[in-house]
């Protein structure tokens, strides 16, 4: 079973490991409750080295990331990094992603490990049929990945790394490259928690001597994909496989903020066609006014006919009620529509509700 290189680090600290997206995965280690509370209280430190990372090379590399996803490529110059969508044909996401413009001829993808061959098949697949002059690198094992996440993780990390950035001008979604103990780094202002923080990008061993050093702050406890979890249910941010999928338009969720319509990208065609459409679903919030936790793929009832289902669904730290996002039918979406949640056997009722469980931290 694969391991991410920092496997042994992570047993040191006592993590529960689990099999997700290829490779055996830190769970969780002090608890999922606790970890949760540490990012957004201090910061928490996440191994994702799981994630897919690929670098596009050569002349074609801009008009060939462009035609892949979504939302424009900025210049290499800009430093900035951008989430965008990578549909097929019929406009459905095959992933979403982050961009990251290196140079003015190459570009890194950061992809989520679960479609990590999906999508290379699929950008091989273009590139030979549209002749597209790029090499397709994977850089997942030779390129690390981690997240700092929370309110101290400027303090943090700005203490550690030894080529001196002012990551205090560093800001939302922006990125810098540096060096650490003379080997390569690159820090951006980014995350999948809500909370302000960086993903940070080096070699493995790089990585190693930044793990061992960030956490001899009290501050800094490590985190496992558990509380990543919750933390992006928080910040109501989807998660492929339960809110976005091929088989759901991202119309219906609320990521139309990273499609640009000006210009071309596989999948437009046809949703463009659709985008002035009524919705016939659409995700939203949900909220428990009875007591439980639902789940995913529990069903979500409107006078005993099923109506939709729940993508994800919580008891947050914080948050007296149970909560959930929802992918709900026409009319029923609408806010403040009381609804069944099933839990298993047992009938809950909730309401229709903003997906606003927080208000983000990012330092924009």
């Amino acid at each position: 079973m694969p391991k991410i290189p920092l496997h042994d680090l992570h047993l040191k600290y006592g993590a529960k490991m689990v099999f997700y997206g290829g490779f055996t995965v830190p769970q969780e280690f002090i608890g999922l409750v606790k970890e949760h509370q540490v990012v957004r209280e201090h910061a928490g430190l996440f191994d994702v080295s799981h994630m897919g990372r690929v670098i596009i090379r050569g002349k074609d590399a801009y008009p060939f990331v462009e035609k892949l996803i979504t939302n424009h490529v900025p210049s290499y110059l800009e430093r900035k990094a951008v989430y965008g969508l990578l549909l097929n044909e019929q406009g459905y996401p095959l992933d979403d992603l982050i961009a990251y413009p290196l140079t003015k001829n190459s570009i890194l993808l950061v992809i989520n490990a679960i479609n990590a061959v999906i999508d290379l098949e699929w950008m091989k697949r273009i590139q030979q049929q549209e002749s597209f002059q790029v090499d397709i690198e994977v850089v997942t094992l030779s390129m690390g990945q981690f997240a700092l996440q929370g309110p101290l993780s400027e303090v943090a990390l700005q203490s550690v790394i030894t080529k001196k950035v002012e990551l205090s001008e560093l800001r939302f979604m922006k990125f810098v490259e540096t060096k650490h103990q003379g080997h390569w780094l690159m820090i951006s202002r980014s995350g999948y928690t809500g909370s302000d923080g960086f993903e940070i990008y080096a070699d493995v061993d790089t990585l190693r001597n930044l793990w061992n050093a960030l956490v001899l702050f009290p501050e800094v406890k490590p985190c496992g994909l558990g509380a990543r979890d919750t933390l992006r249910f928080e910040a109501a941010l989807p998660l492929y496989s339960h809110e976005l999928s091929d088989s759901i338009s991202p119309l219906e969720t609320g990521v139309t903020f990273a499609i640009k319509w000006d210009k071309d990208f596989i999948g437009k065609t046809i949703l463009e066609s659709k985008k002035n459409e009524p919705l016939k679903r659409k995700l939203v919030g949900i909220e428990l006014l009875d007591r439980g936790v639902v789940r995913a793929e529990y069903p979500v009832l409107k006078d005993d006919k099923i109506i939709g289902h729940i993508t994800t669904g919580y008891l947050l730290p914080g948050h007296p009620k149970g909560l959930a996002m929802a992918l709900l039918d026409a009319p029923h979406f609408e806010m403040g529509t009381t609804v069944t949640v099933m839990m298993r056997m047992t009938p809950l009722k909730a309401v229709v509700r903003d997906m606003i469980f927080m208000t983000k931290q990012y330092k924009r």
